[in-house]
């Protein structure tokens, strides 16, 4: 199996092949900022953009072989906004970070956290979209790291919070607050 890197780009997205040294560049928005790249373990290449908004996503991106740009005719596999089916927000917001974890799609957003399902695994095919707003978050979300095992999304918040969605339960506990400690279950604060 080979090594691969995905980098954004003043030009798109490189993905790198560091086995071969080969570059293969995907840019289906010509001069538009990336704002979050993720390249999945099944190959499936993630992008958003910042000003169109974008969630641009290339099935199989390792496979190809050749730039995959506008420029070359190139478009992604699946387009997600708050226009697609589904949307993954209810109204326009950058997308400040991604991760895919056992095919689901978390998209953290100026709007809150958005999680993408897909029917079977398989992206296009009987999709639902979640959000976690403004009912959960009260800032935009910055980043995010999932912890696999207890179905927990972890999110920073631009006002330097840390909230914690239990995807499982769908609800969301506020760990860190700036200028406060973390605060467990049972109201106790830690510093």
């Amino acid at each position: 199996n080979a090594t691969y890197i995905a980098v954004a780009t003043t030009e798109g997205v490189s993905l790198i092949n560091a086995d071969s040294n080969t570059i293969i560049d995907f840019d289906v928005n010509a001069n538009d900022d990336i704002t979050a790249v993720f390249l999945a373990n099944d190959g499936a290449l993630y992008y958003a953009t910042k000003e169109s908004q974008n969630l641009n996503v290339f099935l199989n991106a390792h496979q190809q072989t050749q730039d995959n740009t506008k420029a070359n005719g190139y478009s992604a596999d699946y387009v997600y906004n708050e226009n697609s089916s589904p949307a993954i927000f209810e109204s326009p917001a950058n997308i400040n970070d991604l991760e895919v974890v056992n095919d689901q799609l978390f998209i953290a957003t100026d709007a809150g956290l958005s999680v993408l399902t897909p029917s079977a695994g398989q992206l296009g095919k009987g999709q639902s979209v979640k959000y976690y707003g403004q009912d959960y978050i009260t800032d935009s979300v910055s980043s995010l790291a999932i912890n696999r095992d207890a179905d927990i999304a972890y999110l920073g918040t631009a006002g330097g919070g840390v909230s914690a969605v239990n995807l499982e339960a769908d609800s969301l506990e506020n760990l860190w607050a700036q200028g406060a400690g973390l605060t467990d279950d049972d109201g106790d604060n830690w510093t």
